[in-house]
């Protein structure tokens, strides 16, 4: 079980500056958690600071057992698909997280740590890029940006373009495209969910298996799954084999 002083004793290891702040605060009324809040006193915004702070000793539950039951209380807009508080379990990332400004939350028991506020472009950062020259890490995060686009925008392309724009496609490719839509027994948008499912049912299986399975499940499962899906008639070949 983690306990709270050693993970802070671990990032006064990378900040070793007076002006650290660390304000303990019990939480749960029946598990009494201590909840560490932690920041930069000459960095870190008042205003923010206080916030925070207010939220944490305003939580009124049975017991806080987990990081992650702080995160739900004390978000603005807990159903929204963006996450606005980031979450690491690496001192080094807390610690250069800290020098810019946020504010971290260590609960003691749980090896997740929280930092907040959290915008959407941190999501695309980490800490390796400091590492690295500003133009090589910047090249990087271009890539993750381009890879968020492309994660979002393709599947609702690709039923726009089959079901309702197909005339924008390639003469080249409409005649492969008509042919491998005849032999599917679902519409686009329907085949497009079953995809995604499948692809989500890959990436669980791949977290949940142990590291050597997990990683084995996620290349060949892929694989065999998607082999089985254009044999099934559930999906088209994939629009490469479509280019003359």
């Amino acid at each position: 079980m983690e306990q709270i002083v050693p993970n802070i004793a671990m990032v006064r290891r990378k900040l070793r500056h007076k002006n650290l702040v660390v304000e303990k605060i019990v939480v749960g009324q029946r598990s009494r958690t201590e909840v560490a809040l932690l920041y930069v006193q000459d960095i870190a915004d008042p205003a923010i600071v206080n916030n925070i702070r207010n939220r944490i000793q305003a939580i009124s539950i049975d017991g806080v057992i987990y990081s992650g039951k702080i995160e739900q209380i004390i978000d603005d807009n807990p159903y929204s698909i963006f996450p606005t508080v980031k979450g690491t379990e690496r001192p080094d990332k807390m610690a250069g997280s800290l020098l810019q400004g946020q504010v971290g939350i260590i609960v003691d028991g749980s090896p997740h740590t929280l930092l907040l506020p959290s915008l959407f472009v941190s999501q695309m950062q980490t800490t390796e890029d400091y590492a690295e020259r500003t133009y090589v890490a910047s090249f990087t995060r271009l890539f993750r940006f381009l890879a968020f686009f492309m994660a979002v925008s393709l599947p609702a392309l690709y039923i726009a373009l089959i079901s309702f724009q197909p005339e924008l496609l390639p003469f080249e490719l409409i005649i492969p495209v008509a042919r491998d839509r005849s032999m599917v027994a679902f519409p686009a948008v329907i085949e497009a969910l079953i995809m995604e499912v499948v692809i989500q049912l890959i990436v669980e299986a791949g977290l949940r298996l142990p590291m050597p399975v997990g990683q084995t499940i996620g290349v060949v499962g892929g694989i065999i799954l998607g082999q089985m899906a254009i044999q099934a008639h559930l999906a088209p070949r994939p629009w490469l084999s479509w280019w003359p």
